[in-house]
């Protein structure tokens, strides 16, 4: 299938994507790992690692590529209740069950070594709360599920649920209603606090412009606008200059002046990434593919990976004998290997029973 000369595979697969949703989860990935080693160490940030705060970068990076997705499969479906609901359906199956699995797995963690998860706790109504994915504020004041990564699901739901409602207006006039909305609950909302009413404190976050800038990302490129094909280099160049500014942007913007516009570099990552025409023969190396296919797994199974690994060294105090760097290698291979293992052995089973047990009903 082509359009405007840039090839789409037939599966309708952008590995360019792939390769971005890799990248955002190693960002966040090595942001927990410094972090939680810091910790460990009782290490100011910035001494031994880079300071992690800017790199969480890797989450507007992955709401940018969400808005491109949503629009990528989901406008040239029809509209109405029958594509709204369809919609939902496929992106509840993808998300759900995996997220299900780490929540009980934490669940089970807190009953049976309630020590390795230090002060956190979980009401019933909480718990109810997280695994359907609607906002409450927590025992520390923030808009935080049980499982704490999971505050990003949680505007993911948000995303979808408008997504599915803009389907029952017209092609033309859908992206426009998006924008509209964000820009307006933003304006309505911003800088409130989960004390002025959790609605409010999680519509007014500004971090929700990022799905509305993948969203027209995805809109042009659905309307068939490409950039020349030489314009991929810029793409590489962004996901290097983002990756260097994330891990030192004091450093930067002393000799620049130019402070981390994370989502604008996030835009504009994605957008010369996917829109410059593809070269026949243009292929990205499996092994970064395969980060990218494996992402979710990754996000969610990494702070498994980084607890364990803490715990285990402080348990047997053995940061006093290892460096900190080596526990934070052990932390990013840890994280990658049970990232690759959950998607696996647990997300891809998953996703075929409950497509199966959906999808298969729905079509007698």
């Amino acid at each position: 299938m082509s359009v405007a000369g840039a090839k789409v595979p037939e599966s309708g697969r952008l590995d360019s994507l792939q390769l971005l949703r890799g990248f955002a989860a190693f960002l966040i990935v090595l942001f927990h790992s410094i972090h939680d080693v810091n910790e460990l160490y009782s290490l100011k940030r910035g001494d031994t690692f880079p300071d992690p705060t800017a790199l969480i970068y890797g989450i507007d990076l992955f709401f940018v590529i969400s808005g491109f997705i949503m629009v990528y499969t989901a406008m040239d479906r029809g509209r109405g209740l029958s594509a709204a609901s369809e919609f939902i359906m496929r992106r509840l199956v993808r998300i759900v069950p995996l997220y299900w699995f780490f929540t009980m797995l934490l669940l089970a963690v807190l009953f049976v070594m309630p020590s390795a998860v230090g002060h956190l706790s979980v009401a019933p109504s909480e718990l109810v709360k997280s695994l359907l994915f609607i906002p409450y504020v927590d025992a520390d004041g923030r808009l935080y599920p049980f499982l704490k990564i999971g505050w990003t699901l949680n505007y993911e739901m948000y995303f979808y649920a408008l997504f599915a409602l803009c389907l029952f207006l017209p092609r033309n006039l859908f992206v426009w209603a998006l924008s509209a909305f964000f820009i307006g609950t933003v304006y309505i909302n911003y800088g409130k606090i989960p004390d002025d009413g959790v609605v409010q404190a999680f519509t007014g976050k500004p971090i929700v412009y990022n799905f509305l800038l993948g969203v027209w990302i995805g809109y042009a490129f659905k309307k068939g606008i490409r950039l020349p094909s030489w314009m991929i280099g810029l793409g590489f160049l962004c996901v290097a200059l983002s990756f260097f500014w994330a891990m030192y942007p004091a450093f930067i913007k002393e000799l620049t002046g130019i402070g981390f516009h994370r989502q604008l570099i996030a835009a504009a990552t994605v957008l010369f990434m996917v829109l410059p025409r593809v070269k026949e023969g243009f292929y990205y190396p499996k092994c970064f593919t395969f980060i990218g296919d494996s992402s979710y797994s990754l996000y969610l199974a990494h702070s498994f990976a980084i607890g364990a690994i803490v715990a285990v060294t402080s348990l047997l105090g053995l940061q006093e004998v290892l460096s900190p760097w080596l526990v934070f290698i052990l932390c990013m291979v840890g994280s990658i290997i049970a990232g690759g293992a959950s998607y696996l052995l647990i997300e891809k089973p998953l996703l075929s029973v409950s497509k199966r047990l959906i999808f298969s009903r729905k079509n007698k």
